[in-house]
């Protein structure tokens, strides 16, 4: 029996340095069908010939061996090149995967962008600052993290701290003893743009300024996580945070895409649209809907809060600083 049977298949075809090509794709329609309809009709055995025919599409492309080796031995040129610092921590990843040279060059990338950050508030104590966070079960969160994982051309204005209540005397002391001072008229500002009550916890701000160094302590009631308030944040875009021992994306695909969805349990203000506003002009797209209807499976019992545990990709990566 002969049939005339479409194949889909993808290969490569040899190449040298006169002929610089590669097959873009052999097109062809139902072969899977047809043998699927042979076995079902239980013929006895013969021998079945297939003309298969197609098309090739060919791109001609350039030889760049040795601009390839170029850049394998000069690693410095590739980080001028593709802009490694304002690649996202996922892209970095990528990148790294490429050959040996960036797998040696890049590993530590994260390490530092979030020291070169923080060392901006902690120049002589970021081992310290590891320490006091994970003492205090505390999370530096906000838009310094966002400028960590998935940077711009842009840079934070502040440094946010969630961490539980009773951990106010001794995390204030530690910012006392490098510096830091009671910035009363930023709390005042901040009392009138949030209210101290917020699902699921209640939660008050205490605000300190070191030079043009701004620290924003959030203080959580004891009996929740201070994770359950970064998940009150205006948007997906925000909600990472570094502990002392890891640095952690909630939601990776959009966030480390630029793009994010709003929280649908954050009340919509002055100060949460001029929050928006930063995130377009810092390259974030607001992607249609709301957080709960994007990530319905990651739902509390009760159907409103997003459940960490749920979620479906969690990025993280430790870090020592």
């Amino acid at each position: 029996m002969r049939f005339i049977m479409p194949l889909v298949c993808y290969e490569w075809l040899p190449r040298n340095s006169a002929n610089e090509f590669s097959v873009i794709e052999f097109h062809f329609g139902h072969y899977i069908h047809h043998l699927e309809h042979l076995c079902s009709q239980a013929v006895p055995h013969f021998d079945i010939h297939f003309d298969i025919q197609g098309q090739i599409s060919m791109a001609r492309r350039q030889n760049l061996k040795a601009l390839g080796i170029g850049l394998q031995t000069h690693p410095d040129l590739v980080a001028q090149i593709v802009e490694v610092g304002k690649l996202s921590l996922r892209d970095v990843e990528r990148l790294s995967a490429t050959c040996k040279t960036m797998r040696t060059s890049l590993p530590r990338e994260t390490e530092h962008r979030l020291r070169s950050v923080l060392s901006k508030y902690f120049p002589d104590a970021l081992i310290e600052l590891a320490y006091t966070l994970r003492d205090h079960d505390a999370l530096v969160s906000g838009s310094a993290m966002l400028h960590v994982l998935a940077p711009g051309h842009w840079e934070p204005g502040d440094l946010d701290i969630v961490l539980p209540e009773s951990s106010c005397t001794t995390f204030e002391a530690f910012l006392t003893l490098h510096g830091y001072v009671f910035d009363a008229s930023r709390q005042a500002a901040l009392l009138r743009l949030y209210p101290q009550t917020a699902a699921p916890a209640a939660f008050r701000y205490r605000c300190f300024l070191k030079g043009e160094r701004k620290i924003d302590l959030c203080y959580i009631e004891d009996s929740f996580p201070p994770l359950s308030h970064i998940l009150t944040y205006h948007s997906t875009a925000v909600m990472n945070f570094y502990d002392g021992s890891e640095l952690v994306c909630l939601f990776p695909d959009q966030t480390f895409a630029h793009q994010y969805v709003r929280n649908n349990l954050a009340m919509f203000n002055r100060r949460l649209q001029a929050s928006l506003e930063k995130l377009k002009k810092r390259g974030f797209v607001q992607n249609v809907g709301w957080m709960h209807e994007w990530f319905a499976t990651a739902l509390d019992e009760q159907g409103e809060h997003v459940a960490p545990a749920k979620l479906p990709t969690i990025w993280r990566q430790p870090v020592a600083l």
